[in-house]
């Protein structure tokens, strides 16, 4: 007999254990952030920029606001 549907089903009745209430990564504080280590999703009117020298990430504003 196999009992893991019924654990799953009493955690669900106990308190709504059984998924988190929040998904998915934390918005950013900053919308264009600068010198970090992983690729950033820019806000609008913005682009990803990775520095050479550095090796970091930064958003920077596109030329002639496309």
């Amino acid at each position: 007999m196999n009992l893991g549907p019924l654990i799953v089903l009493l955690r669900l009745f106990e308190g709504g254990k059984v998924s988190p209430t929040v998904t998915g990564p934390p918005t950013p504080e900053d919308k264009n952030p600068q010198n970090v280590d992983f690729k950033p999703l820019c806000g609008p009117g913005h682009y990803a920029y990775k520095d050479p020298l550095s090796k970091k990430w930064s958003c920077l504003v596109i030329p002639k606001g496309r």
